[in-house]
């Protein structure tokens, strides 16, 4: 993915030892990317393989990647065309990794 423009913060610098320190330019510059593991972990605890998980908000697609990763199903909706952009292209690359 081509770099885009870093999510404004309130914060004047980054969190020490933050892998993508805040102002610099990186392919998924969604202001609120959650951790996969931690979406993961979250839709273990609430489905069972083969459920659909809905995500309303599904920004960069950290939910749906986890889903795929967990084996579940997902149905994501984005208003952004640029998070949907960014969303296609995490979950491509994630479903060629599984195959």
């Amino acid at each position: 993915m081509p770099l885009g423009e870093p999510p404004k913060s309130a914060r004047s610098k980054p969190a020490l030892g933050r892998k993508s320190p805040l102002g610099e330019k990186r392919a998924n510059h969604h202001p609120t990317v959650k951790p996969i593991k931690l979406m993961s972990y979250l839709i273990t605890l609430g489905s069972r393989e083969g459920d659909i998980i809905l995500d309303p908000f599904i920004g960069s697609g950290t939910t749906a990647i986890a889903a795929v990763m967990t084996g579940r199903h997902y149905i994501g909706y984005e208003t952004d065309r640029e998070y949907v952009r960014i969303a296609n292209s995490r979950l491509s690359e994630v479903q060629l990794q599984l195959l």
